[in-house]
């Protein structure tokens, strides 16, 4: 493991904490559940952007993951209405399409570029990414004058079971990239769901 610098880094490390930010306003409006499955709808982006850079796929792969996408959309409808919960807002949409198609696909792809060219592994990606974003997500709360809430009492009570949480997170995500630097994006993507 090392630490790998490029400027593209510093700005998927931005995107990183936009999408925590906007990952914990969803947990607050939206039920667990069509997060998950609204989420399934990236694997067709980068079905489609993986035959773009050149990646072959038999039909199989192809209508598998068309199928996913569209399991993923029915159980994201209300069943009664056949319409999307009333839960979801264009401002809810925004959210979802800045985390699991903006903000997943710039990093799946830099990940994979990065792995292709400099040889980059999963875990010196993400310690790489997630160092630039934790110290500009400290700055930002220590400007903003809430440095205090880390060491507040919710927040101690809280660590414990936060860091048992992200260190399966952590395994699961440099699996993840490992898959990926294997295969295509979408491949991996969809087989997560």
């Amino acid at each position: 493991m090392h630490f790998f610098w490029h400027w593209s880094l510093a700005v998927v490390a931005c995107f990183g904490i936009a999408s925590t930010l906007l990952y914990t306003y969803l947990l607050r409006t939206v039920e667990i559940t069509a997060i998950t499955a609204l989420s399934y709808v990236a694997p067709f982006l980068f079905l489609l952007i993986d035959a773009r850079i050149g990646y072959s796929f038999t039909v199989a792969q192809v209508m598998g993951i068309i199928f996913l996408v569209c399991g993923a959309i029915a159980f994201a409808l209300d069943g009664k209405t056949h319409h999307f919960m009333r839960t979801f807002t264009w401002k809810i949409g925004g959210a979802f399409f800045f985390i699991y198609i903006f903000h997943a696909c710039i990093e799946l792809y830099l990940f994979k570029y990065f792995n292709m060219q400099y040889g980059v592994t999963g875990v010196s990606f993400y310690v790489s990414i997630w160092c630039m974003a934790s110290a500009l997500f400290l700055a930002l709360l220590v400007f903003k004058g809430k440095a205090s809430l880390l060491v507040a009492r919710n927040s101690l009570v809280y660590l414990p079971y936060a860091v048992i949480g992200k260190t399966f997170d952590t395994f699961n995500s440099v699996l993840f990239l490992t898959a990926v630097s294997l295969t295509s994006v979408s491949q991996v993507s969809a087989f997560s769901a």
